[in-house]
């Protein structure tokens, strides 16, 4: 398979690129902002052949926010982290008493 930053380079990808921002408009689907326009893969799953639904027209500065939110991951605070602990040790007893 074609890696990704190959892909976004290639034919197809500025052909469904054209296909999306004629599909959902020309503005940022969170914003409204017209300018510096890119189009968010929603999921990875599917690329080279993505359907419209996975695909989300986003300004530059919303779609550095969406994978800005993926990169980030939250700190539970001492209970939640203990309810993680107790959570973390019912599954593994579960798993060793049925697999």
């Amino acid at each position: 398979m074609i890696k990704y930053k190959d892909y976004l380079q290639s034919e197809h990808w500025k052909m469904t690129r054209k296909k999306a921002l004629d599909f959902y408009g020309r503005e940022c689907n969170r914003c409204g902002d017209k300018r510096y326009l890119n189009i968010h893969h929603k999921n990875y799953l599917n690329y080279g052949c993505e359907q419209m639904e996975d695909l989300e027209v986003v300004c530059k500065s919303c779609h550095q926010k969406i994978h800005d939110k993926k990169r980030t991951v939250p700190i539970p605070d001492k209970r939640g982290a203990r309810q993680l602990r107790k959570e973390i040790k019912r599954l593994r007893s579960f798993v060793m008493r049925n697999y």
